[in-house]
């Protein structure tokens, strides 16, 4: 759990007011200034070194797995870093808890929906609800990674404060909790959820029993989420799989999107839902509900619209550097082409077949991907994916509704191929290493010229995906309608 957990916090001081002296918001790292920095705090890079292509076959296969686990950031990734972030912080301005209002929060004193403003004469001023905002995308589009690359970038999920400013400040806080929308779609599931996952962060069992009661009620569950919530300074509370409230039983979805907004007016802490356009449907059936859902922001993750554009270019210039075939070949227009026919630019998807075809090629000895091949695999193993691929090459509405079903089947009838199970072994494992991988990366980063001046040691950094978006113009346009 270390790997989770800041034990050091270094505190910096923000050039605005209203954070002034608030070490909840000093403990984060800061914004992203500038479009390298945002591309750069947003990245995940596999590890990967050319004399890995001089392996023997056997182990080869095994190391393109290693993008399943990859985030590469875009222009409108970064914006979204932007505004989540300003989300976060802003659920943290009335929170200080070196401040009196921040201390009659914490014991009760006041309402998360009022607040003392201390620069106004001490006046009780009405303090605007915690807000909601709504990420939503296809199935496929990363948008539960980037919420976790956002919040990566941030810091480390849990921080252990000791000493702030000289004097004894000894809080543990914890930067976001994200949980599905539970199978039973009910608020006591949710809200036990959350618990589980605080336990789970802190490394004991605070919380757990707190929920073990199954007499008490939703008023009862509630309350027990807000003293994590207030305990433990929480930044954010993410919701996966939105959509899954479509699901619920009569008068499931009703009671969760209640529970939802109690949280918000009661907890005082923003509240991110993340969902596919599925999800959106339920925004339509309530106008009043719809609005109060999306107050903080209704968030887009769009696919590519050509193999033209920018960010898809640049994709591909990037993930094609990661090769572990003995001959690789240059990136050609063919090949993004090809990529994007066969993918719609779900990036998911997109991920799944170069991993597939680099396998292919060295498995059966060819080492070397091209276009034919990629066409090749496309064609005779992910045939579950047709159906859906073809929805988005004619970009129907009415044909777009089916498409969360046709990719929930298809990635099921992928568990029947022996290729892809071997796959799914892989990224499992390398998901368990996230966080020692980070931290290697981390090191390796803080000693780059030592293993650059290695004999025959070619690393590939950041500075392959800034090299990319270099050449793709992407800087450029990055922040053209405001920094994100």
């Amino acid at each position: 759990m270390t790997g989770f957990i800041n034990e050091n916090p270094v505190y910096h001081a923000l050039p605005v007011k209203d954070f002034e002296g608030n070490p909840l918001v000093e403990a984060l790292l800061p914004p992203p200034n500038c479009s390298e920095e945002a591309i750069s705090s947003l990245s995940r890079i596999p590890e990967f070194d050319e004399s890995e292509r001089d392996l023997p076959s056997c182990y080869r296969a095994l190391l393109p797995a290693r993008l399943l686990n990859f985030m590469f950031p875009t222009t409108q990734h970064a914006r979204l870093q932007g505004r989540i972030y300003g989300q976060v912080m802003s659920g943290y301005r009335w929170r200080n808890p070196t401040t009196v209002t921040g201390q009659q929060f914490l014991h009760g004193e006041i309402p998360a929906r009022e607040a003392l403003d201390s620069s106004i004469r001490g006046q009780f001023v009405p303090q605007v609800p915690a807000t909601i905002s709504f990420l939503t995308g296809l199935s496929g589009m990363g948008k539960s990674t980037l919420i976790r690359a956002v919040m990566r970038s941030m810091g480390k999920p849990v921080i252990r404060h000791s000493y702030y400013r000289g004097a004894p400040f000894c809080e543990s806080q914890i930067l976001y909790m994200m949980r599905n929308v539970p199978d039973q779609c009910s608020a006591k599931a949710v809200c036990k959820s959350f618990g589980d996952r605080a336990d789970d962060l802190l490394g004991m069992k605070l919380y757990a029993k707190m929920f073990a009661d199954k007499s008490m009620t939703r008023t009862h569950y509630v309350s027990a989420l807000r003293k994590i919530v207030v305990n433990h300074h929480i930044g954010a509370l993410v919701v996966d799989e939105f959509q899954n409230i479509s699901l619920a039983k009569s008068g499931g979805k009703k009671e969760f999107l209640a529970l939802i907004l109690n949280l918000r007016e009661e907890l005082g802490v923003p509240i991110i839902l993340v969902g596919t356009y599925r999800a959106a449907t339920v925004l339509r059936e309530d106008d009043s509900i719809a609005r109060r859902l999306v107050e903080g922001g209704f968030h887009e993750l769009k696919r590519p619209s050509s193999h033209e554009d920018k960010d898809w270019r640049s994709l591909c210039n990037v993930v094609w550097w990661f090769q572990w075939v003995r001959n690789p070949q240059p990136l050609d227009d063919e090949v993004v082409e090809v990529l994007y026919r066969c993918s719609q630019g779900v990036t998911g998807i997109m991920l799944n077949l170069f991993v597939t075809a680099q396998t292919f090629a060295i498995e059966e000895g060819m080492e070397t991907v091209t276009p034919a091949m990629i066409e090749d695999v496309y064609q005779n193993r992910f045939r579950p994916l047709h159906p859906m691929i073809q929805i988005l090459s004619r970009n129907d509405e009415e044909e777009l509704a089916q498409y969360d079903d046709l990719y929930f089947d298809a990635m099921s009838g992928f568990k029947r191929d022996p290729l892809q199970n071997r796959l799914e072994r892989v990224r499992s494992a390398l998901t368990l290493k996230q966080e020692e991988l980070t931290a290697g990366l981390h090191r390796a980063g803080q000693s780059g010229k030592k293993v650059r001046s290695q004999k025959d040691k070619k690393k590939v950094s950041a500075e392959v995906i800034h090299e990319a978006l270099h050449k793709a113009g992407c800087y450029t346009s990055l922040f053209e309608d405001g920094t994100p």
